[in-house]
């Protein structure tokens, strides 16, 4: 009496079980559409989202580095012509077109009795221009207004963001816009908690309460090479919460 033995065969795994249906399904006659690949990834044990097999890779949860995005955004605009073409063309339209401060009061004081003529609303818009190009408009005073406009649009354009802050000092006010890329989230353990504790939360720098609104900034101390050279850099995690 002779027994036959019966031939072992090696496990198809998903993926092989997958290639063979879609090679099946390319010789037939009939066109693969998306709801065949329902039964495909089955396999997988649930739908994953794509319609047809190799388009599609299984979900990820995509986080943005704001940082590195910022980086390469400059690093365009330095190093290719055609987008420090592209950024400059806008510039010139926006900024470098002679725009001016136009007075236009409100109706409000119209409302109320008040009215100005030509001559007080030309004195206004002088004052201004005068302002506007003094470099004490910046903090450090070495910039007016105008090139400091042209700072806040180039930063907007390739960087997303630039913070503003007008300080007055003896009754003036100074203009200091700082990078977003200083905006870092301090790693002072005591911050965090006290954040925490508020029901709020620190993203990229800015501090938001439990309702979702901007309260504070988080700005780093100046680390660049000019500052270690000046010996200003005294403690490289120190930040200044605005």
């Amino acid at each position: 009496m002779e027994f036959f033995k019966k031939k072992k065969t090696a496990p198809v795994s998903h993926m092989d079980s997958l290639a063979n249906q879609i090679r099946a399904s390319a010789q037939s006659p009939v066109i693969f559409n998306g709801a065949d690949y329902d039964s495909f990834s089955a396999a997988f044990g649930a739908f994953t989202g794509a319609t047809i097999p190799g388009t599609m890779n299984m979900p990820r949860p995509w986080t943005l580095d704001y940082y590195a995005l910022r980086e390469r955004s400059w690093q365009a605009y330095t190093e290719n012509e055609m987008a420090a073409q592209y950024i400059d063309r806008l510039r010139q339209f926006v900024i470098n077109t002679g725009l001016k401060l136009q007075y236009e009061p409100s109706s409000l004081l119209e409302e109320l009795g008040i009215t100005l003529t030509e001559e007080q609303k030309n004195f206004v818009e002088k004052e201004f221009a005068v302002y506007a190009s003094c470099p004490y408009a910046s903090m450090d005073g070495r910039r007016d207004l105008h090139a400091m406009e042209d700072e806040a649009y180039l930063n907007c354009l390739l960087a997303g963001d630039l913070l503003v802050i007008l300080n007055i000092e003896n009754g003036e006010i100074r203009v200091q816009p700082i990078d977003g890329k200083n905006l870092v989230t301090p790693t002072d353990r005591t911050v965090l908690a006290r954040v925490a504790r508020e029901r709020g939360q620190i993203i990229d720098g800015v501090e938001y309460d439990r309702k979702g609104r901007e309260v504070a900034y988080y700005v780093r101390q100046d680390t660049s090479f000019t500052a270690q050279f000046r010996n200003a850099v005294t403690d490289p995690f120190k930040y200044e919460r605005i």
